[in-house]
């Protein structure tokens, strides 16, 4: 993960990226996450100013790099991923979430209910058929609703709606999935 943190001199903000995805390709990633962090989230759509500013450094590293990469606009701005996607020539989009209503553990803790068509629909108009979607299924930062919505349902629809690739984390930032939970999802994906 390349964290991108705002409210700084852009010159800064792209070393540190260069930097950050460095330090990662050397210690063996296999590809980079391009995210907007530190923001105050008061609504789930970025400004282009973010747009541009995210265009702007992924642009920067990917000429440094032999990684495939791909971008997150938080807190679920999925039209601004494919948008920054198809001008950086990112390999795929993450949206935090597809299938789940979830309620966001940001600043304002709004409930985000997108409607996975609407992601697809998205891709398809920007003509990035290319790009890959990575679907987090009841992700950290997000409480599922409703809490009792099992992980095989979650990845079962994301599965239905088109994602190539399921996403599964840990509760919280640096703390792996456990593996049961992992063998559960691939049960259900087929792999």
């Amino acid at each position: 993960m390349v964290h991108v943190q705002y409210h700084r001199p852009l010159r800064e903000q792209i070393d540190d990226a260069r930097r950050d995805a460095g330090r990662l390709e050397q210690g063996g990633v296999d590809g980079l996450l391009f995210e907007n962090w530190g923001e105050k989230f008061d609504d789930r759509f970025v400004s282009r100013e973010v747009q541009d500013t995210l265009s702007m450094i992924i642009t920067n590293v990917a000429q440094n790099t032999r990684l495939p990469y791909g971008v997150n606009v938080l807190p679920l701005d999925y039209q601004a991923a494919f948008i920054i996607a198809g001008r950086t020539d990112a390999k795929f989009v993450q949206v935090d979430t597809l299938v789940d209503r979830v309620r966001t553990d940001y600043s304002n803790q709004f409930v985000i209910d997108i409607d996975p068509a609407h992601v697809l629909a998205c891709r398809r108009d920007l003509k990035l058929g290319h790009v890959a979607l990575f679907a987090n299924i009841q992700t950290k930062h997000y409480q599922t609703i409703p809490a009792t919505k099992s992980i095989e349902t979650s990845a079962r629809q994301a599965v239905q709606h088109s994602a190539d690739v399921l996403v599964v984390t840990g509760v919280t930032t640096g703390k792996s999935p456990s593996v049961e939970r992992l063998a559960r999802v691939r049960h259900v994906a087929g792999n």
